[in-house]
C-alpha cells in the first residue's frame, strides 16, 4: 500500500527547528496509527507521524491543539484528521510550498484544504462501508 506523504524527506528538512510535542504523545499518536481501521488503508508511519505533528505544532502556535489531542488519545476521529494532515502535506509538497512557513501555508491552504478535505471524505466512505 503506499503511503500517505511521498515527500518526507523534503518535507522533513523543512520542518526541522520546528518544536513538537512530547516523546509520550508521540510514541501514543505512532502506536495509535500504526492500525489502519479501514481496509485499504495503510498505517501511518513513524516519519509521517512525526510530520503530522510538527504541522499540527506549527499551526497551532504553541496553542492547545484538539487535532494532535485526538491522535494522541486515539480518538475515532484521529484516523480522519490524519488522513487530512497528511493530505495536505503531500499537496504542499507538490505545490513546491513549505507548509512550515506560515506566510506560504496560509496562502496555498485553501487549495490544500480543500484536496484534503475531499480525502478524508473518501475514507469516511470507505470506513462506513466497512461497519
Amino acid at each position: 500500500m503506499p503511503t500517505y506523504i511521498q515527500a518526507v524527506d523534503v518535507l522533513l528538512d523543512q520542518a526541522r527547528g520546528i518544536a513538537g510535542f512530547s516523546a509520550a504523545d508521540m510514541q501514543a499518536a505512532v502506536a495509535f496509527l500504526s492500525r489502519s481501521p479501514v481496509v485499504g488503508y495503510a498505517a501511518f508511519g513513524v516519519e509521517e507521524v512525526r510530520l503530522i505533528a510538527a504541522y499540527r505544532a506549527a499551526s497551532s502556535r504553541g496553542a492547545y491543539d484538539s487535532i494532535w489531542r485526538s491522535l494522541v488519545a486515539g480518538y475515532p476521529e484521529g484516523w480522519t484528521y490524519a488522513v487530512h494532515e497528511a493530505t495536505e502535506l503531500q499537496v504542499f509538497a507538490d505545490a513546491v510550498v513549505n507548509p512550515f512557513d506560515a506566510v506560504q501555508r496560509d496562502r496555498h491552504l485553501p487549495e490544500a484544504h480543500l484536496i484534503a478535505t475531499a480525502a478524508e471524505l473518501r475514507f469516511l466512505y470507505a470506513r462506513a462501508g466497512q461497519q
